[in-house]
């Protein structure tokens, strides 16, 4: 399985795996808290139902409740949870992705077109050494990074709507 992530992951740059590999460690983590947490809240209410049972439809009324309520009770903690985990990541990988992207593709144009033009400048400006290309290429990635955060958060409620608020859905048609 790691061989298959790896491969799917090598032509990206560190910036973009790095998250995307502790999203992939988070969701284990989660699956396996979230059945633990399942199993103990299921066995806690079952005890405690089970008593009240008089029969076998009774005993397999208490199971289905006493499972229904731990799975419950426990996905929505999950679910809030893994979904912040989630966007975070893909935000930080996007950025990482779009950055390379920038700096790799078109940066080297841009920086040769700036190039040209602080040849022009007056000696006495030169001789200042600033780095108008070094201030030029923060500039662009603080912009980028911002409108990747923007654009991540746009699309996260988009998503977030579609996936809580379905119709039909576990909490029927909303009006």
């Amino acid at each position: 399985m790691n061989s298959t992530i790896d491969s799917t992951f090598a032509s990206q740059p560190e910036g973009v795996t790095t998250p995307l590999y502790d999203l992939l460690a988070h969701i284990f983590e989660v699956q396996v808290r979230g059945f633990n947490s399942i199993r103990v809240s299921y066995t806690r209410k079952l005890k405690a139902s089970l008593g009240d049972a008089k029969d076998h439809d009774g005993v397999k009324a208490a199971c289905r409740t006493a499972l229904r309520d731990a799975i419950f009770e426990n996905v929505n903690i999950l679910a809030e949870e893994h979904w912040i985990k989630t966007h975070d990541a893909l935000t930080e990988a996007a950025q990482a992705y779009v950055c390379h992207m920038f700096t790799v593709e078109l940066w080297p144009s841009i920086k040769s077109g700036l190039d040209d033009l602080l040849s022009l400048l007056p000696d006495e400006l030169k001789s200042l050494g600033i780095d108008i290309a070094g201030m030029v290429l923060k500039i662009s990635l603080i912009l980028i990074n911002k409108g990747v955060v923007w654009a991540m958060g746009k699309i996260g409620l988009r998503l977030e709507k579609a996936i809580f608020e379905q119709e039909g859905g576990y909490g029927g048609d909303r009006e």
